[in-house]
C-alpha cells in the first residue's frame, strides 16, 4: 500500500512539474540596467549686495575697492536616483 501511495505521488508530482518544464519562452527585448543620479534645481538668494568704497592706504594713498555681491546657493532635489533600463541587443545565448 505504501509502495502504491508513493508512486501515485510521484506521478502527481509528475504532471503539476510538466506544464513549467514545458515551457520555453522567446526572448522579445533585452535591457540592462543604468543607475541615474538624482536631478537637481539650483537657486540663488542675494546675502549681500555688492558695492564700491574708498580705502586708505598709507598716508598718501586712496584707492577706490570694489567688492561683488555675494549670493547664498540653495539646492532642491528635482527626482530622486533611479535605475533606468536601456534597450540593448540581445547575445546569441538568449535566444
Amino acid at each position: 500500500m505504501k509502495h502504491a501511495a508513493l508512486a501515485a505521488l510521484a506521478v502527481g508530482m509528475a504532471f503539476l512539474a510538466a506544464p513549467a518544464a514545458a515551457f520555453e519562452g522567446h526572448v522579445k527585448k533585452c535591457y540592462t540596467q543604468h543607475w541615474q543620479e538624482p536631478e537637481y534645481k539650483y537657486t540663488q538668494h542675494l546675502v549681500r549686495k555688492g558695492y564700491k568704497r574708498i580705502e586708505y592706504r598709507g598716508s598718501n594713498r586712496a584707492e577706490k575697492v570694489y567688492y561683488p555681491p555675494v549670493y547664498e546657493e540653495k539646492r532642491t532635489r528635482v527626482s530622486k536616483g533611479r535605475y533606468v533600463l536601456r534597450p540593448v541587443a540581445c547575445g546569441a545565448h538568449h535566444e
